[in-house]
């Protein structure tokens, strides 16, 4: 009886882990997304902190690491005094 009831435990562990993950997906925040303004894949943000990056028309909105710039050249997050910034040439809110 003991192992029966060890195995229903276990089984009912297991299924409220499998459950577990759905419930906190519907409570992670949403994406920011717009549409995508032109053709190419990545775009700068007016907070230098942040980038967009499109796919199949949408532009999705990312965040560079704690202290990094979206570098506009380089097209990846880089230090500030490094990134290449120019005034306008970002995703229009």
């Amino acid at each position: 009886m003991k192992k029966l009831s060890v195995a229903a435990t276990i089984a009912s562990l297991i299924l409220a882990g499998a459950a577990t993950p759905q419930a906190m997906a519907a409570d992670e925040p949403q994406p920011v997304t717009k549409e995508c303004p032109g053709p190419n894949q990545y775009y700068g943000d007016a907070d230098f902190t942040k980038f967009w990056e499109c796919s199949n028309g949408i532009a999705y909105r990312f965040d560079c690491p704690a202290g990094l710039h979206w570098d506009l050249t380089l097209l990846t997050c880089n230090y500030p005094e490094q990134a290449n910034r120019a005034e306008g040439d970002h995703l229009h809110n």
